[in-house]
């Protein structure tokens, strides 16, 4: 059996086996790159050449300074500031929401991170305000993808500095835009569909303040009743959306009291992920030791005794599927697995199928592994295609590819769908369940289609 083949394979036994057992996926990489490697004759120092020691630093950068903002309180103080600005306006909580997830997934943070944070707060507010909490949970999402791709977040750095080690360029702003428009079209989409025109004007009477439970009053939104019972659905609640300040909390999670260097805490913190997005955009510095740097210094001035355990807060498994993932399509590439591939789906019907084909199956594989790491297969995938016909769209056949990996995460095999299942009512989990399998289906053959009807045909 050829090298090529032999990588195929074991690609393949890697995504079923890490998605059967539920392991992370850089566990089996590793070993499967070492494997392959050997296979093709490569040494030891060929397969670790392929280790993104670039984006393993801008992982534990940008995760370990988000870790600060979210332990000292300073995304919950956000957060607070937006729900202030609604007055009791009820129909505009998904707008909120929308815009809240935008700009925390935007800052740069793993989507696990965001889309935690996030979607049970949009779940509550749907059942405790009589919107529909689907429709909440799905127009929050589109807010965290919106931002998955602004010129400082993960999928960003990952998808340009993979194109980049290829000898192309995709403008990063472009790609951000691209993917803001089109979460925004989706999430107005379900929006309609799911009942958004029915609760226009709708309003919750100012006055009466209630605590909220699991969390949620922590950001400023009221939930449940302290009985645990929630408003019925559909119904219009006469109490008003709260705007306490929440409490930060240290490293193993208690509540501490909000004093005057609290306070200045976040708003260092502020400061420093606006310098982080600065030095990016326009300085052009490395994120990861830029957020290093950053997390360094509000430490040194800020933090004491537990609270400078703050290196617990690294999105760690992420950095290990990720460098392992990249390693072994490093050592396929060394192979010459990718041009392969390529050359078998142009042979189909041309590099303009071969790119619709390739979105397919990008994101049939992401409903059963991670996005990130099936985006970090792909988007290798696609540039041996592009080799074949340099009049195709670099730009719209990126953004078709990377909209393809994540748009089908809200599925009951992720994450998100497990958020979504944990925050139902008992008697809805079975039609959210439905909805979820119904999203994902649609999400994995529409998405692509239209996107590359758009960006890549007209090529």
């Amino acid at each position: 059996m050829s090298p090529v083949l032999v990588s195929l394979l074991v690609l393949a036994i890697i995504f079923i086996l890490a998605s059967w057992r539920n392991i992370n996926i850089g566990t089996l990489a590793f070993p499967g790159a070492l494997l392959v490697g050997t296979c093709a004759g490569l040494n030891v120092d060929d397969v670790l050449a392929g280790f993104p020691v670039e984006l393993f630093m801008v992982v534990v950068g940008v995760t370990y300074l988000f870790g600060i903002a979210q332990v000292n309180g300073t995304i919950d103080w956000l957060l607070d500031g937006g729900v202030t600005l609604l007055r009791g306006r009820t129909a505009f909580l998904p707008v909120l929401l929308f815009l809240v997830a935008f700009g925390i997934s935007a800052v740069g943070p793993v989507a696990a991170a965001t889309v935690t944070l996030m979607i049970p707060i949009a779940m509550r507010c749907g059942y405790r305000y009589g919107l529909n909490p689907f429709m909440m949970a799905m127009v929050t999402l589109c807010g965290v993808q919106a931002g998955y791709f602004s010129p400082i977040a993960l999928y960003s750095v990952t998808v340009t500095k993979i194109l980049h080690s290829h000898g192309l360029a995709v403008s990063p702003l472009g790609l951000f835009l691209a993917h803001l428009v089109l979460n925004l079209v989706i999430a107005v989409v379900v929006f309609v569909l799911f009942g958004g025109l029915r609760i226009r004007g709708q309003r919750t009477p100012r006055g009466a303040d209630v605590a909220g439970t699991d969390g949620v009053a922590a950001a400023g939104i009221a939930g449940p009743t302290p009985g645990g019972s929630s408003e019925p659905e559909g119904g219009r609640d006469t109490k008003t959306i709260t705007a306490t300040s929440p409490a930060p909390v240290d490293a193993s999670g208690r509540a501490t009291a909000v004093t005057g260097k609290a306070v200045t805490y976040r708003w260092a913190t502020l400061g420093g992920l606006v310098t982080l997005a600065v030095g990016i955009v326009v300085l052009d510095v490395d994120p990861g030791l830029l957020a290093l740097s950053i997390g360094a210094v509000l430490m040194l001035a800020f933090a004491s005794g537990e609270d400078r355990n703050y290196v617990n807060k690294v999105a760690w498994p992420t950095c290990f599927m990720l460098a392992g993932v990249l390693t072994y399509v490093a050592v396929m590439q060394e192979i010459g697995a990718f041009t392969a591939i390529s050359s078998a789906l142009t042979g189909i019907g041309g590099p303009q199928l071969g790119v619709l084909l390739l979105s397919l199956m990008t994101g049939i594989v992401s409903i059963f592994a991670s996005s990130a790491g099936t985006m970090a297969t792909g988007v290798p995938l696609l540039v041996p295609v592009l080799g074949a016909d340099p009049s195709l769209s670099l730009f719209g056949s990126v953004t078709t590819i990377t909209a393809s990996a994540y748009l089908v995460d809200a599925n009951p095999l992720n994450l998100l769908g497990a958020l979504v299942m944990g925050n139902a009512r008992a008697e809805d989990q079975a039609g959210m369940f439905r909805k979820l399998v119904v999203w994902a289906a649609v999400m994995t053959v529409v998405s692509p289609v239209l996107t590359w009807a758009v960006l890549v045909l007209p090529s």
